[in-house]
């Protein structure tokens, strides 16, 4: 409940009602990593790349792999969208890696036509201007 208000109150611009709920979220969670991870999700959907990384990034940091796993492709795309390039492409490697479908489903328009495996390739020359092979 306090999970779908706080991501509702997020959608329609109710920033402090929607960090009540998260925090409520928070304190009565049987599994604050997911927990923690389904608000990261909520900040990604509504664009605010920014709050998704940090609480992403703290989950990818202090979790289990199965979370790590749901995590990393959105923590990628929030850095991607935020445009901490490093960060974006350190964590597009591993999302691919551990969660291709989600990886995927994030970077498929931003990859059309490539697969997953390769994106981490094309991330990079479209920031340095050449593939990591070409740059040594």
């Amino acid at each position: 409940y306090h999970l779908l208000r706080g991501q509702v109150c997020l959608e329609n611009g109710r920033t402090q009602e929607a960090e009540e709920a998260f925090a409520q979220a928070m304190r009565i969670s049987q599994d604050l990593a997911n927990t923690k991870t389904m608000i990261g999700i909520a900040y990604e959907e509504c664009d605010r790349y920014e709050e998704a990384a940090t609480i992403l990034q703290d989950v990818v940091n202090a979790s289990d792999e199965d979370i790590v796993s749901t995590a990393i492709p959105y923590l990628a795309y929030s850095y991607f969208k935020s445009g901490r390039t490093q960060s974006y492409l350190c964590n597009l490697k591993r999302a691919v890696q551990m969660n291709r479908e989600t990886t995927q489903f994030l970077f498929g328009q931003q990859f059309p036509n490539t697969l997953p495996e390769d994106y981490y390739l094309y991330a990079y020359k479209n920031v340095y201007g050449v593939y990591p092979e070409e740059q040594e």
